[in-house]
């Protein structure tokens, strides 16, 4: 047979063996293009997968794809396959086929040409080909996902991984469920929320974020007043290294590219870490004639040496450090790469390493440190023979492009005085000046000085003798984004007045007499806890079983039995605490009736009776108040605070006035911190409130419930009991959300409310 008929008749069985080419018989160019892509790709693939392969373009074909997108993906399958695996190109073939289905070929085709762009050479695609799988799960959800993510990429791969973008892209569809035209602006950058949720993403977003957080911190650990100012980012991915002037902290704006797990713990790793070199850093090295070099080394063996002084003080500051220590062995030989191995080799003293160079280094920080841990100038010692042997090996050290690894350690070049500029080295003397010429960001009236800092704090200041004493700073849970990183709430203490007596309170208490009465009764019936069986006692009522089979075992083995066979039941006292909240917010001064009092005067009167009735039992309790003007502005009162005594509170009951919004779940942690810290056995919180949470700030309806209802699964998770008593028609419905229907209680006629509380009460106790 001819050779030219052999080749025709090779070519009609492949053509009868892949249905592909059957199915592009009348499509000649996209055929074409398809034979080329598949001779290209089938050597790197073994015969069943190349058959797999084929399978996936036809099903991609029937799906409506264009030559468009057909001749985009067989362009970046192509560019992967010397280095993908079968189930990488078998992946983005699939992810093409979802997005084209739900997206349209146009939008698919334009993102798979956009990936195209990022490769690199060598890619493997596999972590793209993940990035094309998130947007196929999330395009059901929003069709429009592929174009506008198209235009959007180069912007995005600025500052996020492939996975990281998924995460961004899905924010949108949390925030805009139903919203096409507002989650385009998204995807487009065009809408705020868009911006904010790429820092997130990008990293632990930004130093202010944490900045009330970190100062309790300092105080905490080092009893020192943090001094921070922030340094600028200078492009959308710029991050600069913390730096040390004197006693204040210049912190970067934005946190490094981190995975998500260290981002959020970066800023603390970075503050702890300078407070440290304030802590036991006595004072600054002389630069002297020292070269970029071995200013470097020396900055390293210092971190070292403060580090392992803070863990001695503060073990579990090890934890926290030692997860950012990366550097890992490798062929190459960087000084940047065998400056990083040996920081984490003295920051981690169980790592081994194989290089001769760091394991000496380490060794001659070890002794000296089991020495004179406390004497810095050891490390100058130390430098003058690693700098040497690191000149031997001629590896070269590019001060300008050198960065302290790991990121959150400050660049080192606060810890030097240059003495005598003209004796300094050159190469090390533009290192200092430029490091001099690094301003901090800007203030809030654009100074970038220490004046311009202390006038910012002194406005701070007086903004917050306006709102009163700053009781705290709590993370806000959004529903939408499932994050509590977004936004904080910060609580004041609101001084409550208090009436001169006599009072309307005082005639409203006398006379309720005998509902006093009876609440009084309850709670004293309520003094003594249930009943519980005391075990291994010489008599009683009942054998203890448990005794009584170790005693068969102790007799058995020929040993004297424990003669404490018996159970006695016996009523114990109760060992709680309690806090009652009472909402004031404007809705509470709704009468209750044609002819009654308001909403908040008749839960002050229910508090009246009820906290008499508790005082007079030296019951551990408090009553407080709270309401909001905005996240920044949540107010809460202490009628009774769990140390004082009730003869005051009531005269502050009487005094309350309605006013603002109801943000519960910021009211709800600052009491749930203040009521774990009782010493009580059961700590049980009590909220009083005529309606859902609502603020002047808030559009979505659910946002405060679910955070208040966050604010209560965390307070449950730390041994709290929560309940709701829920005041007037339909109350329930919000409060059930938040609390659970089980633990909410519903007062329709408020004028019940003191002996329905009381009874609340009486139930908790006993039971």
């Amino acid at each position: 047979m001819p050779l030219s008929a052999t080749a025709e008749a090779s070519e009609t069985g492949a053509a009868d063996a892949d249905p592909m080419e059957r199915e592009l018989r009348m499509r000649p160019a996209l055929l074409d293009a398809y034979r080329a892509a598949r001779h290209d790709i089938r050597r790197h693939l073994a015969p069943a997968d190349i058959a797999r392969w084929s399978d996936a373009m036809l099903r991609l074909y029937r799906a409506n794809a264009g030559p468009a997108l057909l001749g985009n993906l067989w362009t970046l399958q192509r560019r992967v396959a010397a280095h993908a695996s079968p189930d990488t190109l078998l992946s983005i073939s699939s992810a093409s086929r979802e997005l084209c289905l739900h997206g349209g070929a146009r939008g698919t085709a334009q993102l798979v040409d956009a990936v195209g762009m990022r490769l690199t050479f060598g890619d493997d695609g596999a972590v793209w080909a993940q990035f094309l799988a998130g947007v196929a799960a999330l395009a059901p959800r929003a069709p429009e996902l592929a174009g506008a993510l198209a235009e959007t990429l180069p912007a995005l791969a600025e500052a996020l991984d492939p996975p990281d973008m998924v995460g961004w892209a899905e924010d949108a569809l949390r925030l805009y469920p139903l919203d096409r035209r507002r989650r385009l602006a998204y995807l487009r950058l065009d809408d705020p929320m868009a911006r904010q949720r790429l820092s997130a993403h990008e990293g632990a977003a930004r130093f202010d974020a944490h900045r009330n957080r970190l100062a309790y911190l300092a105080r905490a650990l080092f009893e020192r007043e943090l001094q921070t100012q922030t340094l600028a980012a200078r492009g959308p991915r710029a991050y600069a290294r913390t730096r040390l002037a004197g006693s204040v902290v210049l912190m970067p704006e934005l946190a490094p590219r981190l995975p998500s797990a260290q981002a959020e713990r970066f800023f603390e790793a970075a503050v702890l870490h300078a407070l440290a070199h304030q802590a036991f850093t006595s004072h600054r090295f002389a630069v002297g004639k020292m070269k970029p070099l071995q200013l470097a080394l020396v900055s390293l063996l210092e971190d070292a040496r403060v580090e392992r002084l803070a863990m001695q003080r503060f073990p579990g500051l090890a934890r926290l450090w030692l997860p950012f220590h990366t550097a890992r062995p490798m062929r190459a030989r960087s000084s940047g790469a065998l400056l990083a191995r040996l920081a984490r080799t003295l920051a981690d003293q169980s790592v081994e390493d194989d290089d001769q160079w760091v394991r000496k280094g380490s060794s001659l920080f070890e002794q000296a440190f089991a020495e004179r841990p406390h004497d810095q100038s050891f490390c100058e010692v130390i430098v003058r023979v690693l700098g040497h042997d690191l000149g031997q090996m001629r590896i070269p050290f590019d001060a300008k492009s050198y960065l302290v690894d790991p990121a959150y350690r400050d660049d080192g070049l606060g810890l030097f005085e240059l003495d005598d500029p003209e004796d300094a080295d050159p190469d090390t003397l533009d290192i200092m000046l430029d490091a001099a010429r690094m301003e901090p960001g800007r203030t809030d009236d654009g100074a970038g000085d220490d004046s311009g800092a202390e006038a910012a704090r002194s406005r701070a200041a007086e903004a917050e003798a306006d709102k009163g004493p700053l009781l705290g700073h709590y993370p806000e849970w959004d529903h939408r984004l499932h994050t509590d990183t977004m936004a904080l709430t910060s609580v004041y203490a609101e001084e409550l007045a208090a009436l001169q007596r006599p009072h309307w309170l005082n005639r409203e208490i006398d006379a309720r007499r005998r509902e006093t009465s009876r609440i009084g009764a309850m709670v004293r019936r309520a003094r003594m806890g249930p009943a519980r069986r005391l075990k291994k006692r010489l008599d009683g009522d009942d054998l203890d079983l448990d005794a009584l089979v170790e005693m068969t075992v102790a007799r058995r083995s020929g040993e004297t039995p424990d003669p404490r066979i018996y159970t006695v039941k016996r009523r114990t006292e109760r060992n709680i605490s309690m806090a009652l909240l009472i909402d004031t917010s404007e809705s509470t001064a709704a009468h209750v009736a044609a002819s009654g009092g308001t909403i908040l005067q008749t839960a002050a009167v229910a508090t009246g009776l009820f906290g008499t009735a508790l005082d007079e039992l030296g019951d551990d309790f408090a009553v407080f108040t709270f309401c909001s003007d905005g996240p920044d502005n949540v107010r809460l009162g202490a009628v009774k605070d769990f140390t004082d005594g009730f003869g005051e509170g009531i005269d502050r009951l009487a005094a309350l006035r309605p006013g603002l919004s109801t943000r519960l779940g910021a009211a709800l942690r600052h009491v749930a911190r203040r009521l774990d810290a009782r010493p009580s056995l059961r700590k049980v919180m009590i909220v009083v409130t005529d309606g859902e949470p609502a603020d002047r700030d808030i559009d979505d309806p659910d946002h405060l419930v679910e955070d208040a209802r966050r604010a209560v699964l965390q307070a449950r998770a730390d041994g709290l009991d929560l309940f709701c008593v829920a005041l007037g028609n339909h109350a329930d419905r919000a409060a059930s959300r938040v609390f659970g229907r089980r633990n909410t209680l519903l007062v329709e006629r408020v004028a019940d409310l003191p002996s329905r509380l009381a009874g609340l009460y009486f139930r908790l106790t006993v039971n």
